[in-house]
Order: structure tokens, then sequence, then C-alpha cells
């Protein structure tokens, strides 16, 4: 009985995660990024980031 309480907890969190996927912080709805092939095979997501922010040195 024990062992089911976080088995359920983890369904409930995937589901609402399912439903509602986590954005970055400067993204205001949910988006399908590119992938591209890796030389490995495996796929690489081309992910958008925010440029830096000017620190003043000039």
């Amino acid at each position: 009985m024990e062992d089911r309480l976080p088995v359920l907890i983890q369904k409930q969190l995937d589901a609402k995660i399912q439903q509602h996927p986590p954005l970055f912080p400067w993204e205001t709805e949910v988006e399908e990024y590119e992938t591209i092939e890796a030389e490995s095979g495996h796929p690489i997501f081309n992910i958008p980031t925010l440029p830096p922010e000017p620190n003043g040195d000039l």
C-alpha cells in the first residue's frame, strides 16, 4: 500500500504535464521545435534562446 501513493501521484503529475507542458520563461505558448540529426544519430533539439542582455560594459 505504501508504494501505491507515489505511483498515483506520479500518474497525476504526468497527466497534468501532458495537458499543460512546462514552458521556458520566454515562451507564452507551447511550440514545436525542429530537431536535427547529430553525427551520433541522436536528435538535437534546436531550442531558441534569449539574446544576452547588455551589461553596460562599453
